[in-house]
């Protein structure tokens, strides 16, 4: 069809060898309680905005259906896939788009949706190529959002999919806002990358959580499988697996998120360009990086009641990491402060490492004294070379490297904590270029040095093992 506006109600749309809906006008495709399966190309086609369960004006607001929207396997004659805008936006509730052969959802504009299964589609999850993507959840915190197994990355802002470079300009791009929990696992490509801001259960990367239930960025970015993106002329290609890095979360910006566990990724857990803003999270197993920001600082917060775990254990590079190389003074990156108790073992690098700036663990800030939590920090048995040690480099790539030092905290200029045990690790224990101020803890049992610096050392209350 192609006059007006055109909505589409209560069928099952299956079997065609075109398109299951298809519009080419300027105007909105409106749907609901639909079935919309098996068709040779996409399941929704239209050049206009696309509106599933949602009001496309106020004047139809209070009509709109509870009904799920299914749009499965359609596509696999020649172009095709789930549900896709051509010129504008996508607006969707309670939609299941699954096994569609190319992308589940697709927009050249901006993306908003609630309560999704974007499911084992043959290419990205979801991907806005100009624009942002904003997913959000019910006011009762019951929404289930999944996006999983597909071919391609899982949440995708742009249509490139390298990061940008540590020193290059301003991102240009869509934000992306998940503004409530997720599960978005074992899809091709990275789990969430966009250009800009990235915010997971947050309003905003400033905010604090919004759902107190765990989102999961997991097992993303299996380079085995085929990996499938939008590109800038509209057409859908087929990656290359040299010719693009994976992993957990990235962002050419900022990223904030709470109450997460990102784990077992093919790459970075978490890597931004500018400034990272944590609490309650748990990031283990990526073949990469536990968190990385190349040129920004990394601050990790902790609940009021002091009852937030935050782990950062197995990662294939440093635990927690600001800048781009290992080199004291560094040229990248700036200071990481957790403000809370946290747990660091076992990661192929550096525990903690700012090569550029200062280190606080259980502190505000280096020149703010007193502990925040009651609870131990435990930095311990980072720097083992059994594994292999990557890291994203300055032009934005994750290289592997076999030459570099480890060990516990390494800080380019000045080293806090407070209720401390730096042990066992692999190289020296606590590393600083400037001062050492220390609190009550433990450092000991370390390969290297267990506390060595070029300033003043103030240890109270610390046991080194001697």
């Amino acid at each position: 069809m192609n006059r007006g506006n055109l909505t589409v109600k209560g069928l099952s749309i299956s079997g065609f060898s075109g398109n299951g809906v298809l519009y080419n006008d300027k105007g909105y495709v409106r749907v609901e309680n639909l079935e919309i399966t098996d068709n040779g190309r996409y399941g929704i086609l239209a050049d206009g905005d696309i509106y599933i369960n949602s009001a496309a004006s106020k004047s139809d607001a209070g009509s709109i259906s509870a009904g799920t929207v299914t749009v499965s396997g359609n596509g696999g004659k020649g172009d095709g896939g789930g549900i896709r805008s051509l010129k504008k936006s996508i607006t969707a509730r309670n939609v299941e788009i699954t096994g569609n052969k190319g992308p589940g959802i697709a927009a050249k504009k901006d993306i908003d949706l609630g309560k999704i299964k974007v499911n084992n589609n043959q290419g990205p999850g979801i991907q806005s190529m100009n624009g942002g993507i904003t997913i959000t959840g019910a006011v009762d915190d019951s929404d289930v959002n999944e996006v999983s197994g597909n071919e391609g990355p899982g949440i995708f802002a742009g249509t490139d999919m390298a990061l940008p470079g540590a020193g290059s300009g301003k991102s240009i791009g869509g934000k992306i806002y998940i503004q409530t929990h997720i599960t978005v696992s074992k899809n091709t490509g990275w789990g969430i990358l966009g250009p800009s801001y990235v915010a997971v259960n947050r309003l905003d990367t400033a905010s604090s959580g919004v759902s107190p239930h765990t989102s999961v960025i997991s097992g993303n970015g299996d380079k085995t499988k085929k990996c499938y993106i939008v590109e800038d002329n509209g057409d859908l290609a087929l990656l290359s697996a040299k010719a693009y890095d994976t992993g957990g979360i990235g962002s050419g910006s900022y990223i904030g998120a709470s109450v997460m566990d990102v784990s077992d990724n093919h790459g970075p857990g978490i890597v931004a360009r500018e400034d990272i803003h944590l609490r309650k999270i748990n990031i283990q197993n990526n073949q990469g990086p536990g968190i990385q920001s190349m040129n920004g600082g990394i601050t990790i917060i902790g609940a009021v009641d002091d009852s937030d775990v935050n782990e950062i254990s197995g990662n294939h590079g440093p635990g927690i990491f600001s800048g781009v190389d290992m080199n004291v003074p560094a040229d990248y990156g700036k200071s990481i402060f957790v403000q809370t108790h946290i747990q660091v073992r076992d990661n192929s690098g550096w525990g903690i490492a700012a090569p550029r700036k200062d280190v606080v663990v259980n502190g505000i800030e280096y020149g703010t004294r007193g502990k925040v939590s009651a609870s131990t920090s435990y930095i311990t048995g980072n720097g083992a070379k059994n594994n292999p040690f990557y890291l994203v480099g300055e032009d934005g790539s994750l290289g592997r490297l076999k030459k570099y030092d480890a060990g516990g905290i390494l800080a380019g200029q000045s080293m806090a904590g407070y209720l401390l045990e730096a042990t066992d690790n692999f190289g020296d224990g606590v590393n600083a270029a400037k001062d050492i101020y220390i609190d009550t803890g433990k450092v000991c049992n370390n390969t290297g040095v267990n506390i060595t610096s070029n300033g003043a050392q103030t240890l109270d209350n610390v046991d080194l093992c001697k």
